[in-house]
């Protein structure tokens, strides 16, 4: 199993959690665990930008991430009622990447894969 693939189903199943607990849970509560996958979403992206051989996109996508952790950490944090619609929104973001960059990966595969075979 490669980087690539762990980190962005790691991200698809931090932002399909996020969502999930926006509404399933009190603010105060909703706010802490987007701390939470704010924080995760940053070190994935970190970790994942510091391997070698990841790609354009991967790069890109990895800034995007981790961008779009920082941002759910101060929407968490500093925004009132508000902030549960962006936490939301953000879980959403990041399902988004953690989904592209899954398909983005297996389309490289499935392209070496039949490369190869030729």
């Amino acid at each position: 199993m490669s980087a690539r693939f762990t980190t962005n189903l790691v991200i698809l199943l931090l932002g399909a959690a996020l969502v999930a607990v926006t509404f399933a849970f009190a603010h105060g509560t909703a706010g802490w665990v987007a701390l939470g996958v704010g924080s995760a979403a940053i070190l994935a992206a970190a970790h994942n930008f510091a391997l070698p051989d990841q790609g354009a996109y991967q790069r890109t996508a990895d800034v995007a991430i981790a961008a779009l952790g920082a941002w759910t950490i101060v929407a968490a944090q500093v925004l009132t009622y508000r902030g549960r619609w962006v936490e939301f929104g953000a879980g959403l973001a990041l399902s988004a990447l953690g989904a592209i960059g899954l398909v983005v990966r297996e389309a490289h595969v499935g392209r070496r894969l039949a490369g190869a075979r030729s």
